[in-house]
């Protein structure tokens, strides 16, 4: 079917429907056609004939009346072009303002996500930066973390005016600013400075588009994760009635979908990571 382009709306022309004008004659478009155009005219010697049955297109008070009528409309046209990029640059703003925010990082995961108690544990439970550079999900967190507490920010190795990369205030003495980055050899979440993040993904990070969650590399492929290792130091010291820590998660990212090649006896539950606005 041909289509024809009318202001900014794509509408079907009547000619795709009932084909040439000629073929009109008898259709609901007939009204607005010539009936010259069905009707062969034949000239006769009476004058007041000469033109019966065709209709003007258009006279001369008729074209002055459009031209007045556009003329009239150029102000209301620039106006509205106006307000709307006034809109838009009020929601630009509104957005890199909200990116900006530092906030906290709160994991979710589905109903069908693990186990009854892999949930409890995982549910709702923050994110933590460690001393050690990786990142943790727990609701027991040990003295030794500190609350995620960043948001997105620009990154060298991205576009100019970019916010994304990820940065956290840690624990370190005076609390300093660090890049979070996806390790490439373990798919472990961490953080550390410039030289520590080189080799590894850095980004691009982005919120989705309910703008509640993050995303890293255009998805959320989000893993909290408990390997063999810390299932051995928990009890450890359960046994020994030390360490101020419990149901302590790792965050991964699962990179190529592939469940981030996990050591086996490794835990793995899918998460989402959504933003909370940091109290301070």
């Amino acid at each position: 079917m041909e289509t024809k382009w009318i202001g900014r709306s794509l509408v079907p022309s009547p000619y795709s429907i009932l084909g040439r004008p000629e073929n009109l004659k008898s259709s609901a478009f007939s009204c607005y056609t010539p009936t010259s155009l069905s009707t062969p005219y034949t000239h006769t010697h009476n004058k007041s004939r000469d033109f019966q049955g065709l209709t003007p297109y258009a006279n001369s008070s008729a074209m002055v009346l459009g031209i007045v009528m556009m003329t009239a409309m150029v102000p209301t046209i620039i106006g509205l072009n106006e307000a709307t990029k006034g809109t838009r640059d009020q929601e630009n703003n509104r957005k890199d303002t909200a990116r900006k925010q530092r906030c906290h990082l709160v994991a979710m995961c589905e109903v069908n996500s693990g186990t009854q108690t892999q949930r409890e544990q995982v549910h709702n439970a923050r994110v933590y930066v460690g001393r050690d550079g990786n990142l943790y999900i727990t609701k027991q967190p040990s003295s030794a973390m500190s609350l995620f507490n960043g948001g997105f920010y620009k990154h060298p190795d991205f576009p100019p005016n970019n916010t994304s990369g990820i940065v956290t205030i840690t624990g370190e003495q005076p609390p300093t600013l660090r890049w979070v980055f996806l390790d490439v050899n373990t798919h472990q979440m961490r953080w550390g400075g410039r030289p520590d993040s080189e080799g590894h993904i850095c980004g691009p990070f982005d919120w989705t588009k309910d703008e509640q969650c993050i995303m890293l590399d255009g998805w959320e492929g989000w893993l909290a994760v408990r390997l063999p290792e810390d299932e051995m130091r928990d009890q450890a010291e359960a046994d020994l009635e030390i360490g101020d820590g419990r149901e302590i998660w790792r965050l991964y990212f699962d990179q190529n979908d592939d469940g981030a090649d996990l050591p086996p006896g490794s835990q793995g539950v899918e998460i989402r990571l959504k933003r909370v606005t940091a109290e301070s």
